[in-house]
């Protein structure tokens, strides 16, 4: 019964790892944006206003990877905030904070995702 036990114990570990890892790789997800707040970069001369903003994203649709919940938490990298409308796609990489920050695309500013995959 003890070896049982500690074989148990075991297969369950492993799979709480391998959920962690998953949750941390790149998802891609489709949802309406709410913006929450803004955060000056403190970037000098920067003229338009680079920063950090926060918002809530109510995802309807997942492409790819596996997220915590229909609602999530985001960050991301601009000088305005994005409209707030049906059918915005994002890549997103979960945090070890619970939020996600949005990943900029190839040769734009903000956050970089590199050596992430998507399945897409």
């Amino acid at each position: 019964m003890r070896g049982v036990s500690v074989l148990l114990l075991l297969v369950l570990s492993a799979c709480s790892i391998a959920h962690e890892d998953e949750r941390n790789e790149l998802v891609v997800v489709t949802g309406k944006l709410e913006n929450l707040s803004y955060e000056s970069a403190g970037i000098p001369d920067d003229v338009i206003g680079h920063g950090y903003i926060t918002a809530n994203l109510y995802v309807s649709e997942v492409h790819s990877g596996l997220v915590d919940a229909q609602l999530l938490r985001i960050e991301y990298y601009n000088h305005t905030y994005l409209q707030e409308q049906e059918g915005m796609t994002f890549r997103l990489k979960r945090v070890d904070d619970g939020t996600y920050i949005a990943c900029a695309s190839e040769g734009s500013s903000g956050y970089k995702c590199e050596g992430l995959e998507d399945d897409q």
